[in-house]
């Protein structure tokens, strides 16, 4: 009996972001036979990490700082180090420094030469001109989202595919038509309700790191109604109760799905720059609430 074969949408959205590192890096510098060699011989055919001669069997190359939408590294000299693969393996989903700085990992790295270590692959990278500035907050920031992004182009492609077959007749149109039309009312319905329950429970509760962020936005958008998510990130970094990620907060207010926050901002763009206004589906509730909040 045939079974159906599980392709998770992380499949689609992990390869999105490897070709986007993969092309950014083609276009910086090349990766061929020769600059490995002379990377290998630029750490003597040891291990970066601990120094360790290897074999030329047992040689794997790690990336210094993974290839991934957290932290956004590149296949480029200068994060490329030759490791065997049992310190690889260890090391796993970890850029060199959290590897290193790991006390669990004091066996390989004793206290004393930990920085030692960790200034040997900076210098590393220097010497072989790895472009770090390109690997910045916003930039790693911009990988989340699209990466998330591609889950919601996936899912409505999915709702398209199912409600707009074929039709038979006109009359199969206009239904499949309603039908599309009704699910994304009710989506809109249900986040309204959700943002109506919780919207006053963050502005009762002001600790909340969710309130903390909507707060921040109210005031930033009483003095002006353009804000940019960097000034908001600023305007919420100055709150000392808020110690979350920022992203890791933010975003889930701005998005439609089962276990998010409630959507009650919209982001987009003004030029090369992220802005954030009230998602126009919710800003009535929100201003409400926000109104009631400060009357008290």
């Amino acid at each position: 009996m045939a079974k159906r074969k599980n392709y998770p949408i992380s499949n689609a959205q992990n390869s999105i972001v490897r070709s986007i590192l993969n092309n950014i890096s083609e276009k910086m510098g090349t990766l061929d036979g020769s600059t490995m060699e002379n990377i290998l011989k630029y750490f003597n055919y040891k291990c970066a990490y601990t120094g360790k001669k290897l074999k030329k069997e047992e040689v794997v190359f790690d990336h210094l700082i993974p290839c991934n939408r957290k932290y956004g590294g590149l296949y480029l000299a200068g994060n490329l180090v030759p490791t065997s693969k049992e310190i690889n393996a260890k090391k796993s989903g970890k850029d060199f420094i959290e590897f290193i700085n790991d006390e669990r990992n004091n066996d390989l790295f004793p206290k004393e030469k930990k920085q030692e270590v960790i200034d040997r692959l900076k210098e590393y990278q220097k010497d072989f001109e790895y472009p770090k500035d390109i690997v910045t907050k916003d930039f790693t920031n911009r990988l989340a989202e699209i990466y998330s992004e591609v889950e919601g182009i996936i899912n409505t492609y999915v709702l398209e595919f199912l409600y707009t077959e074929p039709p038979k007749a006109e009359k199969e149109l206009d239904l499949n038509k309603n039908v599309l039309e009704s699910f994304e009312k009710n989506l809109i319905v249900n986040e309204k309700l959700k943002v109506k329950r919780r919207v006053p429970k963050w502005l009762k509760d002001t600790h909340q790191q969710n309130s903390i962020i909507l707060l921040a936005f109210l005031k930033l958008y009483e003095k002006s109604n353009e804000v940019s998510v960097e000034q908001l990130e600023e305007e919420v970094a100055k709150n000392k109760g808020f110690h979350k990620n920022f992203q890791g907060n933010f975003k889930p207010m701005t998005e439609i799905y089962d276990n998010n926050h409630g959507k009650v901002f919209e982001v987009y763009y003004k030029g090369q720059q992220r802005m954030v206004k009230l998602w126009s589906n919710t800003e009535k509730i929100v201003l409400a609430a926000y109104k009631e909040y400060k009357q008290q």
